[in-house]
């Protein structure tokens, strides 16, 4: 049958619907200013709406007045509507988000591409001191205006006018309207709010448009419509937190690949220039992948106080710890081998550094910081005993327990790091000799005490008093006794 076949009849189901339906209360006859479109297998397609008010601060009426109507529409038996998803996906490829789509030529031309038979336009005319909204019916196979019309209505009552919006349509294609649904709310503000999360939905910001659509549903519980796209929004950030996780376990178990291949079969002691940096760069991320995967399981965040392990996941830290621990031996070895051609510098591909900067191994990912054999030993010490980190560490994570409550096997270890840390600052340190020692001695004090061997800790700090009497460390280090003794009474 044709879109003019049964023209007198539909006129005539039109005016029997504008007594019969609340909705439409009160709308005069002459509301519609083209005959009804009788048609069977009908497909529609609701066009963002265009903001001609001249206030920017609209714009998300646009998506949220065509979201609203493409429910409405899709509820009406024998009407078949195009997803919003599928409007956009087609509006993003024209990149028609600034163009006018009320438009007969621009709306034919999308009603095409989603495979409509008709387009529903509309234009936000006005919004005070009363909503006006222009609205069209397009035949999308000749672009013909078939139905085009006016709804005007006040803000404190936007849902029952988008309703009756709706309505125009449902009557002009020869559908029954269905009955009025509960008005979920009356604010202008809520539908803005509502269009403003598709927007950021449609930005490819799913959290901040679920954040966003949250606020709504708070705002109006009963505006069905909000919960439903709230569901589908939170669905989606649960999905990209899902996915995010297994690239990241994948991306993961390819830096890790790409540090272990870099480091076999190579003997350090053969390298010199760009290949040694480049080989202590990847043992030195190699050492951080390790504090990182720590530090994403505890969510560690301060350096000072350790943050409680989770019981599920203690052997499972363990493990990274004991990596951790071999990953540091070797890097301590191999800096004393080359000692006299430690680089200043390491480094590693550039690809490589950027993935571990995205998997949280910190900005400078290949660097460590005053790179000695003394330094490595006493960071990793002072994380096996403690659960501190060292400070000059691109990743800190300070857990409890420490390692050595963990597997007790390692304290005593942990404890011959330090020896080796003073055994070399005595060897080899010239200019800071005296600096590196007392702090060497300062954390060796405090590794005993984690151990809890508290007069230990008492006979390391107080050789310090003893040695270094001008110390600016001194009256810090006397205090420090002076607490462990208040302990021992």
């Amino acid at each position: 049958m044709s879109a003019r076949a049964g023209v007198t009849r539909g006129a005539l189901v039109a005016l029997a619907l504008l007594v019969a339906t609340p909705a439409l209360a009160g709308y005069p006859p002459a509301m519609f200013r083209r005959a009804p479109v009788k048609v069977d297998a009908q497909s529609v397609c609701v066009l963002y709406f265009d903001n001609n008010t001249g206030d920017p601060s609209y714009e998300p009426l646009k998506k949220g007045l065509a979201d609203m109507m493409v429910t409405d529409l899709a509820g009406v038996e024998g009407l078949t509507v195009v997803e919003r998803s599928r409007l956009q996906d087609v509006v993003g490829e024209l990149k028609l988000q600034k163009t006018s789509l009320f438009d007969a030529a621009t709306a034919q031309k999308v009603g095409k591409l989603v495979g409509a038979r008709y387009a529903v336009t509309g234009a936000i005319a006005a919004v005070a001191p009363k909503i006006r909204l222009d609205v069209r019916l397009i035949e999308v196979k000749t672009g013909e205006v078939v139905l085009a019309d006016k709804v005007v209505g006040v803000a404190d009552d936007f849902f029952a006018l988008q309703e009756r919006l709706s309505s125009v349509f449902v009557i002009g294609l020869g559908r029954q309207v269905a009955p009025p649904s509960k008005t979920p709310a009356k604010k202008l503000a809520t539908v803005l709010d509502y269009g403003k999360a598709l927007e950021l939905a449609d930005s490819g910001d799913p959290q901040a448009a679920a954040k966003q659509m949250g606020e709504v549903v708070a705002e109006a519980p009963d505006f069905t419509l909000a919960k439903t796209r709230y569901a589908e929004l939170m669905q989606r950030v649960y999905a990209a937190k899902e996915k995010r996780a297994s690239g990241l376990a994948e991306a993961e178990t390819r830096l890790l690949a790409r540090c272990d291949e870099e480091l076999a079969g190579k003997d350090v002691k053969s390298l010199r220039g760009k290949k040694l940096e480049r080989y202590i760069g990847y043992r030195v991320m190699r050492g951080h992948f390790y504090l990182a995967l720590i530090q994403r399981v505890t969510n560690s965040r301060s350096p000072f106080s350790p943050t409680p392990i989770p019981e599920e996941a203690r052997e499972q830290v363990k493990g990274w710890m004991v990596a951790f621990w071999d990953n540091q031996r070797a890097l301590s070895g191999e800096l004393a081998a080359v000692r006299s051609r430690i680089p200043s510098f390491a480094r590693a591909d550039d690809a490589d550094v950027q993935v571990a900067r995205e998997l949280g191994l910190g900005s400078s990912p290949a660097h460590l910081a005053f790179m000695s054999p003394q330094t490595v030993n006493r960071g990793l010490a002072s994380f096996a005993l403690t659960g501190k980190p060292d400070l000059f560490a691109s990743v800190r994570p300070a857990v409890a327990p420490s390692l050595a409550v963990l597997d007790a096997s390692y304290a005593e270890p942990g404890l011959a790091l330090l020896d080796e840390a003073l055994a070399d600052i005595a060897a080899h340190e010239k200019r800071f000799k005296d600096r590196e020692t007392i702090r060497t001695l300062d954390l060796y004090g405090e590794c005993l005490l984690a151990l809890g061997r508290p007069v230990e800790a008492i006979a390391r700090w107080q050789k310090v008093l003893d040695d270094y009497p001008t110390a600016s460390e001194f009256g810090k280090i006397e205090e420090k006794i002076k607490k462990v003794l208040a302990t021992l009474k």
